[in-house]
């Protein structure tokens, strides 16, 4: 069993060292007798040569096996990447399913929180922390929170919220009952319908922008 010993520790040598073994051996082992003559070589391969045979199957059936131990993990790795990706469309594909679902299935007053971004022209909006339409909505994934900070005030804590990337591909003026073109009736009564909150924020960014600039008057 001492051979056996050896081999373990022989191919505890690193990768390189065992390749540049295997090679040296596959050298001798089919080097044409007339270069072995040049190189005088020939006392050396008597002395050593009945090992060349052992040690070149030995080494390149450790090289064969980490090759393929290689491409089997590169391999298994592809496929996983691949089977993740298509799991990855899948989920979104059903995703978006739901929030156009959503879309569709909108109460009047979460249209008109949404009418918010439109109304103000802004990707980020201020609306109220605990407000139902906007937990509703964020919970559909319709919108969700652009910072993890917020303003406390006595009507609650204010926050900002963006439209989710494919809601606002999606969103159109007749989700949010309104016509494609409104006119100014239509945005009258859309002035009416604005959230509460909305004119609570309005008043506090008013009243710092005047703090900000003392000339600036607050009515």
């Amino acid at each position: 069993m001492e051979w056996f010993t050896k081999l373990i520790e022989w191919l505890k040598l690193p990768t390189k060292i065992i390749a540049f073994i295997a090679l040296m051996s596959c050298a001798f082992l089919f080097l044409p007798s007339k270069i072995i003559e040049t190189l005088k070589l020939q006392d050396f391969i008597d002395l050593y040569g009945k090992y060349f045979g052992v040690v070149f199957i030995v080494a390149s059936s450790y090289l064969l096996f980490i090759f393929l131990g290689f491409v089997f993990s590169k391999v298994k790795s592809m496929f996983i990447n691949l089977k993740n990706n298509k799991n990855a469309k899948e989920n979104s594909k059903i995703k978006k399913q739901q929030i156009q679902s959503a879309l569709c299935d909108l109460t009047q007053s979460e249209k008109c929180l949404l009418r918010e971004f439109y109304l103000q022209g802004k990707d980020v909006i201020k609306v109220i922390y605990a407000n139902e339409d906007v937990i509703s909505l964020i919970n559909k994934e319709i919108i969700y929170y652009a910072s993890e900070c917020g303003e406390g005030y006595i009507f609650g804590t204010v926050v900002n919220v963006r439209l989710n990337d494919y809601v606002k591909k999606s969103l159109s003026l007749p989700l949010l009952g309104l016509p494609a073109e409104p006119t100014k009736s239509d945005l009258e009564r859309c002035a009416k319908e604005r959230p509460a909150f909305i004119w609570q924020i309005q008043s506090i960014e008013e009243l710092k922008s005047s703090m900000l600039n003392p000339f600036h008057p607050i009515f």
